[in-house]
């Protein structure tokens, strides 16, 4: 997949494209959907298929006091995008003079002018340009005058015709439910970084762990202990997470991501990772004493092998 980081950049590098336009935070089911049927419009049209997105978010730009927290950095987004075979990738750097850009410029500038257009394929709630003026019917009518094809994608829904959207998936996360994140995004919520040394204390206490710093603009889950899975050089391994503020050693307002694995001694510094995230086993809790955490954690592991061999050992961690 060719990845360009501005309009220009992308001039010309195809010989006819499929455009679809989004903002692909998590690629979720519903991203998918809309990609797989650009995709299928691209190949009856033996063209390629460019994805159009921003970035940093619009709202992070127009109002950042309402900006709410990704669910995964662009790397993630790009990775997941090179899976599903995308050809192109065009970034725009958003700013506050793109915002004013009406919609009919927006067209031309974003979607018309980088490579010849031979269709779009957009969600049904669309819109673009200066204050939203653009819609579905106005890309329409624009297309159609220089004879390129043009599809809508209905809403996605799942078995309970509830609709696929980043923020629900965010919802999810911040009350703990991390199997219906996993049904919208189709893959285990994960966090990823590398691997840095901490105070030592879990290894004092028997119970050595992996420890991350998470990006400022990433969105936290709910603080407590996780089932999770950990990825690392093309392996993966059964691990408890903490995520939270360890409120039994600590008193700040850092967010930790410890993760311990089981039953396997492994030294991960410096490596970078990833945790997915599987089932929640419970809150964050401030113990009196250290032995009573001691033995808390030995509860939680207990309880993660046996909900591990029930229900997740048989998952492909790399789907």
């Amino acid at each position: 997949m060719q990845v360009f980081r501005s309009i220009e950049a992308a001039k010309n590098r195809f010989s006819s494209v499929v455009v679809t336009i989004g903002n692909f935070d998590g690629v979720h089911l519903g991203h998918r959907k809309l990609i797989s049927q650009a995709q299928n419009l691209a190949k009856s049209l033996n063209s390629h298929l460019l994805i159009v997105t921003f970035e940093p978010h619009p709202v992070k730009v127009l109002a950042p006091e309402k900006f709410i927290k990704r669910l995964y950095s662009e790397e993630d987004m790009i990775r997941q995008l090179q899976n599903l075979d995308v050809d192109g990738l065009l970034i725009v750097p958003f700013t506050k003079e793109l915002s004013k850009w009406s919609a009919r410029r927006f067209f031309e500038s974003c979607i018309l002018s980088p490579n010849p257009l031979a269709g779009v394929v957009v969600g049904y709630d669309f819109v673009f340009g200066a204050d939203r003026s653009g819609n579905v019917e106005n890309l329409k009518k624009w297309v159609g005058e220089i004879g390129a094809e043009f599809r809508v994608v209905e809403a996605q829904k799942n078995d309970s015709e509830v609709i696929y959207s980043s923020t629900k998936i965010r919802h999810a996360l911040l009350i703990g439910d991390v199997e219906r994140a996993t049904g919208f995004l189709g893959r285990p919520f994960s966090l990823a970084g590398e691997v840095i040394q901490g105070d030592q204390r879990g290894r004092q206490i028997g119970f050595p762990t992996a420890n991350l710093i998470l990006p400022e603009d990433q969105l936290v889950p709910r603080f407590g202990v996780y089932l999770t899975r950990v990825l690392v050089d093309e392996e993966s391994y059964l691990a408890v997470t903490n995520i939270g503020q360890r409120p039994t050693f600590k008193d700040d307002h850092r967010v930790y991501v410890e993760s311990h694995i089981v039953d396997v001694e492994i030294n991960l510094y410096n490596k970078n990772i990833r945790v997915q995230l599987l089932h929640f086993l419970r809150e964050e809790k401030k113990f009196k004493q250290v032995s009573e955490l001691v033995e808390q954690i030995k509860a939680d592991i207990q309880m993660a092998r046996r909900l591990f061999s029930s229900r997740f050992e048989e998952q492909n961690p790399y789907n």
